[in-house]
């Protein structure tokens, strides 16, 4: 997942999956998101040595996925009472996973 991140933090690269926000762009044609989410794919396998071969759908599946988890662990995270209060201290509980 790291890598995955790193790879978007490539403007060119988050604009080929995520599009350029309605901005039109000058001298090259727009690429679709399918065919970003294929180069994500090939930047994948060969960082991965072979290991992982999948295509651009699967990879858009896998990353949308991964950002569902990602948003419902960051509302939960942001209500009242996940993560370690005062009184489960006191109780003895000291990470979330003793929860």
């Amino acid at each position: 997942m790291e890598f995955i991140l790193s790879w978007l933090e490539h403007v060119p690269n988050f604009t080929s999956v995520f599009g350029a926000g309605g901005q039109t762009t000058v001298g090259k044609p727009n690429k679709s998101r399918s065919q970003g989410y294929a180069m994500l794919a090939e930047a994948v396998s060969k960082q991965s040595k072979g290991r992982l071969n999948i295509n651009g759908k699967n990879m858009r599946e896998r990353f949308q996925r991964h950002m569902k988890v990602y948003t419902t662990t960051k509302t939960k995270a942001s209500g009242t009472g996940f993560g370690v209060t005062e009184e489960d201290s006191r109780n003895g509980i000291y990470t979330v996973a003793h929860k």
